[in-house]
C-alpha cells in the first residue's frame, strides 16, 4: 500500500507538482491609459491582428454584417494607414480569419466560404498578398463534401506552408483533424488526417521546430468533468509522419492563450495558458510552463499574486529573458488593466508596468524595436447599432517599461 502511495505521489509530481507560485518583484509602477497613442476608428468587425516582420500592423475583420472581409495595414510609427483591402465578391466570408506574416515581409490571409451558396459546409480560402497588399496568388481547399475548417497555420524554411484542418467550428464535440502542405505557391501537395484514435475537441498552435525539422500540435480533450482538460503535444515530420507525444497536463481546468506555444532559441517551448483559481471569485491566473526539446517540464509557474488573468503575447529578448504582455479586469470596476512582465530565464518576475485603463482595452500584441524600446498594441471594439468599430492603440515604452 506504501509503495502504491509513493508511485501515486512521483506520478502527481510530473504533472502538477512542479507548479510554483512565480516569485513576484516588488519593482511595480502604474501608469495611467493616456500615455497610449490613439487611432481613428476603424469600421470593421475585428477578429484578428498580427505584426508583419517590417513591423506594420494587419487587422483583419468584417465590414459591419455583410461580411466582406477586410484587411487594415497600419505604419505604427506613422499612423498611416497603408491599405485597406474589401472583399466585394458576393460569396459570404466567416471567421475563423488567420494571418501569418510570411518571408519576404509577405502575408498569408486564411478564410473561409460556403461549399456552395446557403450551405453550412465550408472551404478553406488562402490569399497570399504582398507588403503593399496586391495578391500574389489564390488557394481553395476544397476535397470533400464536408466542412474544412483551418485551425492553424505555419511556414518552414523552404517556404511550403502547413495548415492544420478540421471538421468543425465547435469545441463542444470531438473532431476529425487534418494536416495539409501547400507549396509557396499555393499547390496543395498533400492532406493527411491525423489523430484518428483519439477523442480530441480541440488542435491548434501549429509551429515549425528548427532543431529537429518537425512540425508541432498542441491539442486537448475534455476529460471526465466538462471543463477539465488534457493537453497533448505531438511532433510531426514534414510527409504528416506522428513521430513523438507527450502529455503535459492532465485533469486540469485551463485555457490555452491564443497564441498556446512560442518557440524559444534555444528549441525549447514555452506553454502559454490561463487556470481557474481556486478562490470563491472563480477568477483565472496566467500560467506559462516550459518544456525542453525532449517534452519534459523545466518549469512551471501560475502567476495569481501578479493579477494578470491571460497572456495576449509573448517574446523573448536577450540573455533568455522573456517579456509578457498580459491583462486582467479591475476587481472594482469591471474595466481591465494592461500589464507588461519582464521574466527571468526561470519565469520569475524581475519587474512589471500597470497600465490602467478606463475602457474594455485588450492588449493584443508585443514588439521589441531595434533601439531595444517596446511597442505595445491594445484595441477596444464597440457596436452602434449594426455598425461595428475598432479603436486601435499603441504605446512605446522603454526597455524597463516606462512609457515615452
Amino acid at each position: 500500500m506504501i509503495r502504491m502511495l509513493i508511485l501515486l505521489c512521483t506520478f502527481m509530481v510530473l504533472f502538477r507538482c512542479s507548479e510554483s507560485e512565480a516569485v513576484t518583484s516588488l519593482d511595480v509602477q502604474n501608469f495611467t491609459d493616456t500615455s497610449f497613442e490613439m487611432y481613428p476608428d476603424f469600421n470593421i468587425d475585428y477578429d484578428n491582428l498580427d505584426v508583419l516582420e517590417n513591423g506594420m500592423i494587419a487587422i483583419a475583420g468584417y465590414k459591419n454584417t455583410s461580411s466582406k472581409q477586410i484587411l487594415i495595414i497600419v505604419d505604427p510609427n506613422k499612423k498611416d494607414t497603408l491599405f485597406s483591402v474589401i472583399n466585394e465578391d458576393p460569396v459570404t466570408i466567416f471567421r475563423p480569419i488567420h494571418l501569418l506574416p510570411t518571408q519576404n515581409g509577405n502575408l498569408i490571409y486564411l478564410s473561409h466560404t460556403p461549399k456552395e451558396a446557403g450551405a453550412f459546409d465550408m472551404d478553406i480560402n488562402i490569399v497570399k498578398l504582398n507588403s503593399n497588399g496586391s495578391v500574389i496568388w489564390r488557394s481553395k481547399i476544397a476535397e470533400s463534401n464536408e466542412n474544412e475548417i483551418s485551425n492553424s497555420i505555419t511556414q518552414i524554411p523552404n517556404g511550403d506552408f502547413f495548415i492544420l484542418g478540421s471538421n468543425s467550428f465547435l469545441d463542444s464535440e470531438y473532431k476529425d483533424f487534418k494536416i495539409y502542405r501547400i507549396s509557396n505557391d499555393g499547390e496543395l501537395i498533400f492532406s493527411k488526417p491525423i489523430f484518428q484514435n483519439l477523442k480530441l475537441t480541440s488542435a491548434n498552435n501549429l509551429k515549425y521546430l528548427p532543431n529537429d525539422n518537425s512540425i508541432l500540435i498542441l491539442s486537448t480533450d475534455k476529460m471526465e468533468s466538462l471543463t477539465k482538460r488534457k493537453l497533448q503535444i505531438t511532433k510531426f515530420d514534414l510527409e504528416g509522419n506522428e513521430i513523438a507525444s507527450s502529455s503535459i497536463f492532465e485533469n486540469i481546468e485551463f485555457e490555452l492563450s491564443p497564441d498556446g506555444v512560442k518557440v524559444l532559441k534555444d528549441g525549447s517551448l514555452l506553454i502559454l495558458y490561463s487556470i481557474k483559481n481556486d478562490s470563491p471569485s472563480s477568477t483565472n491566473s496566467m500560467g506559462i510552463a516550459k518544456i525542453n526539446i525532449d517534452f519534459k517540464v523545466e518549469w512551471e509557474k501560475v502567476y495569481s499574486s501578479a493579477n494578470p488573468e491571460f497572456i495576449s503575447d509573448l517574446i523573448e529578448i536577450d540573455d533568455n529573458e522573456l517579456v509578457v504582455l498580459s491583462g486582467g479586469r479591475q476587481r472594482l470596476t469591471n474595466k481591465e488593466d494592461i500589464t507588461l512582465i519582464k521574466l527571468n530565464e526561470d519565469g520569475d518576475i524581475l519587474w512589471r508596468r500597470i497600465y490602467g485603463t478606463k475602457s474594455l482595452k485588450r492588449g493584443r500584441g508585443l514588439i521589441q524595436k531595434v533601439s531595444g524600446n517596446f511597442l505595445l498594441i491594445s484595441s477596444q471594439e464597440f457596436q452602434i447599432g449594426s455598425t461595428y468599430y475598432m479603436k486601435l492603440f499603441t504605446l512605446e515604452t522603454d526597455t524597463y517599461g516606462v512609457p515615452i
